[in-house]
């Protein structure tokens, strides 16, 4: 599931370089809709077959009965809400190849670092269960997500407002 989120993060950020260059803005809107349908194809493809196929796959790896429970635990758990996890990383991926890194970077360290260690503290410390342990993933694949989502949102509208003045002023000096 990893690798062909990151085979569409890849994807994003060099088609959005391309077109930020050719100042064709229309077009990192089609990027970012193909990109989230591709997330979701996927999410419901490969999420769907690991949890169809969970228990014949954790079987190659181990026989213990409890082990392959824990596995299928984690699987269900993950998922259930691993478009979020295409989400953060791909919409990332849009906005650096707007020029802007920082923001996605900021977002990143917060939602997926700093969260992930205030759930440790926190939510795991008062119900020490690997479910829970689990459940930190989505819950801050969530919300860094949405930040993501926001941020390009954000960028798109100031790039495109920025290269408006700076046409407009391009033609006042003709």
């Amino acid at each position: 599931m990893g690798t062909s989120m990151n085979a569409l993060y890849s994807a994003a950020i060099t088609f959005t370089g391309q077109n930020m260059g050719a100042k064709k803005y229309d077009r990192i809107d089609t990027i970012a809709k193909i990109s989230t349908g591709l997330i979701v194809f996927a999410w419901i493809t490969l999420g769907g077959l690991t949890m169809l196929l969970g228990r014949p796959l954790l079987n190659i790896y181990t026989d213990n009965p409890e082990v392959v429970e824990l596995g299928m635990v984690r699987i269900n758990i993950l998922m259930v809400a691993y478009f979020t996890a295409g989400m953060m990383n791909v919409y990332p991926g849009i906005t650096r190849g707007m020029g802007y890194s920082i923001p996605p970077m900021l977002s990143t360290l917060i939602g997926a670092c700093l969260l992930r260690i205030v759930w440790l503290w926190t939510v795991f410390a008062a119900w020490p269960t690997p479910a829970v342990l689990f459940l930190c993933y989505p819950v801050t694949w969530l919300i860094s997500g949405t930040g993501q989502v926001g941020i390009f949102l954000y960028t798109r509208k100031k790039v495109r407002r920025r290269d408006g003045e700076a046409i407009g002023e391009g033609l006042a000096k003709r």
